[in-house]
């Protein structure tokens, strides 16, 4: 779907990861695997996986507008 068509993204519905992603990171409780797990999951089906794990080299996404460029950047500043 191309930038320049006004939608909605799912990840602007996300207002509290901890809402789709229950389990909290302790230092005490070692539980790093079964979060990360989660939230890729999540990641992967708000459709903002590749804002953490890159797509090899070759399959880099091309952004071409300066919309692209402007939504990547917002999708990419919420996932951080």
């Amino acid at each position: 779907m191309s930038a320049s068509k006004s939608y909605f993204h799912p990840t602007f519905a996300v207002s509290n990861i901890n809402n789709h992603v229950s389990i909290t990171l302790e230092i005490k409780y070692v539980k790093y695997s079964t979060w990360a797990e989660l939230f890729k999951i999540h990641a992967r089906s708000h459709r903002v996986i590749d804002h953490i794990i890159p797509l090899r080299q070759g399959k880099e996404k091309l952004l071409q507008t300066e919309e692209e460029k402007k939504l990547w950047s917002t999708l990419d500043a919420m996932v951080v």
